[in-house]
This record gives C-alpha cells, sequence and structure tokens, in this order.
C-alpha cells in the first residue's frame, strides 16, 4: 500500500507487522503521544513509540501505522538514502579502559529488564547492586537497610514515584548522595527544563557500557574530592 510521503525521494523502507489483536482508530490517534500507553498503571510509561517516532523524525524519515482488530497492527518506516558517498572513518586503535568499583549503587528502574542489563554491567565493573521497580521502593530500601549506598542510578518516568521526585527527596536526606538520572526520552517539553538543570547527572539511554563505567566512576570519585 503507498503512504503519502510529502517530500519525494529515494527512501528505504521497513515493515514490521504482527497477527496480534489490532487497535482500533482511538488508540491509533494517540500511540505516538509520549505516555500515552494501552497497558494497565504500572506497566508500561508510553515512550516506546514516542521515541521511534522521535528518532524517524530526526532522521527526517515518515513512519505510518495500520491496524485492525482481531487481524494484526504494520508499521511502515521510511529513512531517507544518502546519495553523496561518504568519506571512510579514519580507524584510530584506541581502547577506553572500563572504569571499575567497588561501591555499592542503588538502581531504581521500573523495566525490569533494563534493570537487569544496568545490574550486570555495574557487577562487571565490580560494584555492589540494589534494585528498586520505583522511587518509593527506594525510599523503603534506604529506611529498611543499614548498609551504605553510594550512588544512585535512577530513571526519571516511572509510576508511583518518578526518579525527578526521589532525587528531590534523596537530595534533603542524603545531600552529599550522587543520584545519576536517565531516560530514553528526552524531547518532552515537561522534562526539558530538568535536564537542563542536572546534566552533569545525567545519560541518555541507550547508553554504551564505557559511557555508563564512566559516568558512575566520575561522580563517586567527585564524592570522594569533595
Amino acid at each position: 500500500k503507498s503512504h503519502a510521503i510529502t517530500s519525494p525521494g529515494s527512501y528505504v523502507l521497513l515493515t514490521v507487522r504482527d497477527t496480534g489483536t489490532g487497535m482500533d482508530k482511538e488508540t491509533l490517534k494517540n500511540i505516538f503521544e509520549p505516555f500515552f500507553t494501552t497497558k494497565v498503571v504500572g506497566k508500561g510509561t508510553g515512550l516506546g513509540l514516542a521515541t521511534v517516532y522521535g528518532v524517524v523524525k530526526q532522521l527526517k524519515g515518515h513512519i505510518f501505522v495500520e491496524s485492525e482488530i482481531n487481524v494484526g497492527t504494520t508499521f511502515s518506516i521510511y529513512i531517507p538514502l544518502i546519495d553523496e558517498i561518504l568519506p571512510q572513518p579514519k580507524i584510530e586503535n584506541i581502547t577506553n579502559p572500563i572504569q571499575k568499583g567497588s561501591e555499592t549503587i542503588l538502581i531504581v528502574e521500573d523495566e525490569k529488564m533494563v534493570r537487569d542489563l544496568i545490574r550486570q554491567v555495574l557487577e562487571a565493573c565490580g560494584y555492589k547492586t540494589v534494585e528498586a521497580s520505583d522511587g518509593l521502593e527506594a525510599l523503603s530500601i534506604f529506611e529498611k537497610n543499614d548498609f551504605e549506598i553510594d550512588l544512585v542510578l535512577t530513571d526519571i518516568v516511572m509510576p508511583k514515584m518518578g526518579g525527578s521526585e526521589l532525587g528531590e527527596r534523596l537530595s534533603e536526606l542524603y545531600p552529599d548522595l550522587p543520584v545519576i538520572f536517565t531516560s530514553g526520552y528526552t524531547d518532552d517539553s515537561n522534562l526539558s527544563d530538568f535536564f537542563i538543570e542536572n546534566e552533569t547527572n545525567y545519560i541518555a539511554k541507550p547508553f554504551t557500557f564505557e559511557e555508563l563505567s564512566s559516568k558512575v566512576r566520575k561522580l563517586l570519585d567527585l564524592r570522594k574530592k569533595d
């Protein structure tokens, strides 16, 4: 099926199709809206398709969706081709050593798959980890446990209590505790001021092994100097 592309040119087409339950017209109107989700409360952030939409638009591409109840859904993504031949990048044999440590880090993330990945990366760097699925659970860990937490790594958008509110509470209770904020969607106007204020304590998703280890080590070392 052809789609109405307003910018003429050559495109690469990526089609993703499923045979699931499908979506009605009202749902289709909102699927790319940030924080819109059809999942029950606490089971989704509503940022997945919003992030996809933002990436496609940044590449000057187009994304279309067709869906029918009890038939399935099809996403068609058009990415413009680059006509010019790009110069070959110079390959430099530079290795960035992984920054390691032995401190205890609290990971606050509602998506279990993401939380598990972060834990594996940090433990591979030598850190001890503690996990919480939202801000309220994170605060309860501080209240119930007698071990010291050296750094908190928290997602910003979570059910019950998000990372920004958690950060405010922790700054009141533990002023010297470093907090790293993460998010997979930074274009939302409601979050832009927060990102600017916390730029040095922020790491965007998806991040690399090296980026995470470097950011964690940098803030922990700054705390020691203070």
